[in-house]
C-alpha cells in the first residue's frame, strides 16, 4: 500500500491527511489482505473467476476507503471549534496485488493534485489526472493538450506565452479533495506491473519542481 495525502486546508490540513491515511491503513492493509486470501484459496472457483472477484474487491474497497475517510473528516470537524471551513486533503493511492495468475496488478486512485507515476525503462509515465482548474480547461477544450502540458511543466509563469499565463495559476487550484467531496464518484484504475518498474507518488511540492522529462 502506497499513499500520499497532502493537507490542503492551511493549518488544519494535517488533520484531514492523518484521517485519510489511518482509514487507508485500516481498510486496505491487513483487512484487505485477508479478504483477498479468502478469495484466492476458495474451493470450486476457477482461477479466472477468482481474479475477477479480487479485482472487484480491491476496487470496491478503495472506493469505500476514500468515501469513509471523507465522511470521517467531515463528521469530526464540523462541530469542532478548532476547525473552520473545509478541512481536506489530496489523496493519491496505489495498492499492489498479486493475482492468481501470478501477475502483479497496481490499483490507483486519485483525488486532488498529488500524482502517481511509474518509471519504466527510463520513461516516466503519469497514471493519474489532477482534479484542478487546469484539468477542467483541458477537458472543456479551452486549452489544447499540448498547451496544457506546457503550462504543467513550466516552473515560472514568465516561461509561458501571454495567452497561456492565465492557466499557470489554475494548475494549482484543485477542484476536489477528501474531506470536501461533493459527490461519490471515485475512479479506480488498474495497471499491470512489469519487472523493473518503479513507483513514484508525489505531492505538488515535488511535481512543481521538476519536469516529467
Amino acid at each position: 500500500l502506497f499513499l500520499v495525502c497532502d493537507g490542503v486546508s492551511l493549518a488544519n490540513g494535517w488533520f484531514a491527511s492523518r484521517e485519510a491515511a489511518e482509514k487507508s491503513n485500516e481498510i486496505l492493509g491487513e483487512e484487505l489482505d485477508r479478504k483477498l486470501e479468502n478469495i484466492a484459496t476458495g474451493d470450486h472457483v476457477s482461477p479466472e473467476r477468482k481474479q475477477e472477484l479480487m479485482i472487484q474487491e480491491v476496487m470496491s474497497e478503495i472506493q469505500r476507503t476514500i468515501l469513509e475517510a471523507d465522511r470521517s473528516i467531515k463528521s469530526k470537524t464540523e462541530l469542532d471549534p478548532r476547525f473552520s471551513g473545509d478541512v481536506a486533503t489530496t489523496f493519491s493511492l496505489a495498492r499492489l496485488v498479486e493475482m492468481p495468475d501470478k501477475t502483479q496488478q497496481l490499483f490507483v486512485a486519485n483525488v486532488g493534485d498529488s500524482r502517481v507515476f511509474v518509471l519504466r525503462e527510463g520513461k516516466l509515465i503519469r497514471l493519474t489526472q489532477d482534479d484542478s482548474l487546469l484539468s477542467q480547461a483541458l477537458n472543456g477544450g479551452y486549452v489544447s493538450q499540448a498547451d496544457g502540458h506546457l503550462v504543467d511543466q513550466a516552473s515560472r509563469v514568465d516561461e509561458l506565452p501571454d495567452r497561456l499565463q492565465v492557466f499557470f495559476r489554475q494548475r494549482q487550484i484543485i477542484t476536489r479533495a477528501v474531506g470536501a467531496l461533493r459527490d461519490d464518484s471515485i475512479d479506480v484504475k488498474r495497471y499491470r506491473v512489469l519487472p523493473g518498474d518503479r513507483l513514484i507518488l508525489a505531492s505538488d511540492g515535488l511535481t512543481d519542481q521538476f519536469t516529467e522529462k
